[in-house]
């Protein structure tokens, strides 16, 4: 991997050797191993650099390996492989500017119009979101929350600036990410809809 000048062309060549979408069957462009195998591969990359660990879990673990499990076919034949292959990098968008990670506390909301969702809210201190071409989006949905595959190339969609960090400058970390009137197919949403944290 020497030689790489850009988080694109670092993830492109993992997608290349094999390292990303380690738990996803070849089926979908993985490489059909398990969790065991994904945690020696990461365990080495931290070896080498921390900052590409924490990218490579946040992709591979936290928004691929997510997918493919609560994912429907839709997403797991469009969406996967090319997470897998590195053509698209991937984050998980939790994190908010008035709670932090505390879901709970999520303002990001979706409702439904004419057999669309509409997912309104911002995301801050996302790994990968400077880069990101697919993002796992949580948000609060009625009394309970639902998860959502979201393109950067989405209408609505927008993101801040690249954060300049003191460590792990390697990650690269997002400024806010700001989702305005983001219409989604039902096939963007991954898993069941309106789950509560704890059932």
């Amino acid at each position: 991997m020497r030689g790489t000048s850009s988080p694109r062309e670092l993830f492109r060549e993992m997608g290349k050797q094999g390292y990303l979408g380690i738990t996803v069957p070849e089926r979908y462009g993985g490489s059909g191993l398990g969790y065991t195998a994904q945690s020696v591969v990461q365990e080495e990359l931290g070896y080498s650099s921390a900052s590409i660990a924490l990218s490579y879990g946040a992709h591979s673990n936290l928004c691929l390996d997510n997918l493919y499990r609560n994912g429907n076919e839709h997403i797991r034949e469009e969406f996967v492989p090319r997470l897998c292959s590195g053509e698209w990098i991937g984050s998980l968008c939790l994190t908010e500017p008035g709670s932090g990670s505390d879901a709970l506390a999520m303002r990001t909301s979706v409702t439904e119009d004419r057999g669309e969702f509409v997912l309104n809210g911002s995301k801050t201190l996302i790994t990968n979101a400077p880069y990101a071409d697919l993002m796992l989006v949580y948000a609060r949905d009625g009394d309970g929350y639902s998860a959502f595959a979201v393109r950067a190339t989405d209408r609505g969609v927008s993101k801040g600036s690249k954060f300049s960090k003191m460590g792990m400058r390697g990650s690269p970390t997002g400024g806010e990410l700001h989702f305005q009137d983001v219409r989604l197919g039902p096939e963007r949403l991954v898993g069941q809809r309106g789950g509560r944290p704890g059932t």
